[in-house]
């Protein structure tokens, strides 16, 4: 897991919070007529224990990915 900054919709405006990435999801939502549409979403935990999700375009990670050691051949 990566610490991250995002925004999330809360109350009707966008909410700075900081937490752990944990994945990207899909999440759906039902357009009536026009039938379902898909969309990713970011699952980040909050200090608090929380899974909030986040929009793609609004995560920024504020440590570098960790890379996985070479294994000896």
């Amino acid at each position: 897991m990566r610490k991250c900054k995002a925004a999330i919709w809360q109350n009707g405006e966008q909410v700075p919070v900081e937490g752990l990435f944990h994945r990207w999801a899909q999440q759906y939502e039902d357009c009536g007529d026009a039938g379902i549409g898909n969309y990713t979403v970011a699952l980040i935990e909050l200090v608090d224990g929380r899974i909030v999700e986040a929009a793609p375009d609004t995560v920024v990670f504020t440590e570098p990915a960790q890379q996985a050691p070479l294994s000896s051949r």
